[in-house]
């Protein structure tokens, strides 16, 4: 099932049975059925006069006959008969007239001619909704099978026509609909997938199958909604799909957005909290990835809630623990929280990972102050004013055929402990790339040259594996 995208036709008055039709849906109503005599309807029918009697008759014979062409001239027949006794003979609102004609219509693969006898019928017969029904679900289930093999053959504008056939006769089930926003949301047509899902959504199934055709109808209106800016619409779509489907995972995250691009940070921070403490139970759906989490904790951080940015992060760092971006958004927050003993220990990671970035340095000289920690700060400044070189990392990019980690290097006026100038030099670099669980997958080596103060040099180290997730260099 596609999970993320939709006209109706008015009735027509009586009138003799439908030229073959072009679209194709005639023929697959009539190769649809399979009947080979009348079935009596569970409900009680008027319809005694003799020329309706007749046309069922004719509709019996129909049904035995087994050239097309004496089963097509007998359905004709009982067409004739029943719509002159209905215009002729005072039995317009006879619902046995309408009955039998909706099943001679359905013969034919008349579905307007069908809808609206039936329609008709049922308005004097109320009590015979489940037989019509149930003969409208005939043929809506044959259309529907008919658009969906178009759909999956890549045939969508004769699946459409199949949907839309298959709707006029039946608005109970939202397979169809279902079928067309997919069609136009594929087709980035917005408006009309969102009309469709919208459609399906709303319906009643008791199906099990067709009960999650309709929630997931609603789910991808939620996500077309969010991406086409109508935050509240989404907001208000993906709340009542939660509480339809309070495992999926997926939903709880589109709510979130929705409530963010909405303007309803507390609201967003609730939904996100809950995300960052779920424990998958039976029936989930979706998960909580470190990179969701990441996500999260940015928004957090962003909105000044640090103590559970910096938990959200470890959380990532739990399942990731050489994010390099995790570990550093970590180390600001425990900053801006004023948390020494932490911040130290995060400083203290980031610079396994990167041993010449001046700014870690910086965050572990502010850590030790914090703590108190006198011969902790002398340690670290020595440290970062005795680099000749820092390295800034610009990205780092994972795509299907390996990654590539561009950096900058930039001379520095680099000192010993007895502020003595040390000379620019040469350097190599063995960078590590890592998978997930910090296991080495392949190592590239960059050469830095002797760089004056405030020269910089740009690298660029490429490496190819399985499972390369996260990076760290060391100076050899």
């Amino acid at each position: 099932m596609t999970k993320l995208a939709f006209v109706g036709v008015a009735l027509v008055a009586l009138a003799a049975p439908l030229a073959a039709q072009t679209d194709g849906v005639s023929s697959r109503v009539i190769g649809g059925i399979t009947e080979k005599k009348v079935t009596e309807p569970a409900c009680k029918l008027d319809g005694g006069h003799f020329l309706v009697r007749s046309g069922k008759t004719y509709l019996n014979s129909a049904l035995a006959a087994t050239e097309p062409a004496n089963r097509a001239r007998l359905v004709n027949d009982g067409i004739r008969v029943i719509t002159e006794a209905i215009t002729q003979n005072g039995q317009e609102k006879s619902p046995g007239a309408w009955y039998w004609l909706g099943r001679l219509h359905m013969q034919h693969g008349d579905i307007v001619g069908m809808d609206t006898a039936y329609t008709r019928a049922l308005a004097l017969a109320p009590g015979c909704q489940k037989d019509i029904d149930d003969q409208r679900f005939r043929v809506w289930a044959t259309l529907f099978t008919a658009g969906n093999t178009f759909k999956s053959g890549n045939q969508p504008d004769s699946a459409l026509v199949m949907f839309r056939a298959a709707n006029r006769l039946s608005q109970k089930e939202p397979n169809a609909f279902y079928g067309m926003g997919v069609i136009f949301s594929q087709q980035q047509q917005t408006d009309s997938a969102l009309y469709y899902f919208g459609k399906a959504a709303a319906t009643s199934p008791t199906d099990s199958n067709q009960v999650k055709t309709r929630n997931q109808a609603l789910f991808n209106s939620g996500v077309l909604q969010l991406q086409a800016g109508k935050a509240q619409d989404a907001v208000a779509t993906f709340r009542k799909y939660v509480a339809l489907e309070p495992a999926d995972i997926d939903a709880k995250k589109g709510l979130a957005s929705a409530y963010r691009a909405a303007g309803m940070a507390d609201s967003a921070s609730a939904v996100e909290a809950a995300l960052v403490n779920a424990t998958p139970g039976a029936g989930a759906t979706g998960e909580v990835s470190a990179d969701d989490l990441f996500d999260i904790a940015v928004k957090q951080f962003n909105d000044k809630h640090y103590a559970d940015a910096a938990a959200t992060f470890g959380r990532v760092l739990a399942q990731d623990p050489n994010n390099r971006d995790a570990l550093y958004n970590q180390a600001n927050a425990y900053l801006a929280l004023q948390d020494g003993a932490n911040l130290v220990t995060a400083a203290q990671k980031l610079l396994v990972l990167e041993p010449l970035n001046e700014n870690d340095y910086s965050l572990l000289i502010q850590g030790q102050k914090w703590v108190g920690n006198t011969d902790g700060v002398f340690q670290a400044v020595v440290a970062r004013e005795a680099l000749t070189t820092k390295v800034k990392i610009d990205e780092f990019k994972r795509g299907a055929q390996g990654v590539t980690l561009t950096a900058t290097a930039t001379g520095r006026e680099a000192r010993d402990e007895n502020n003595k100038v040390i000379a620019p030099k040469a350097l190599t670099l063995a960078v590590e790339f890592l998978d997930q669980a910090g296991n080495v997958v392949t190592t590239q080596e960059a050469a830095v040259k002797p760089l004056a103060v405030g020269e910089a040099q740009q690298l660029t180290v490429t490496g190819s594996g399985q499972g390369i997730r996260n990076w760290r260099y060391k100076v050899k």
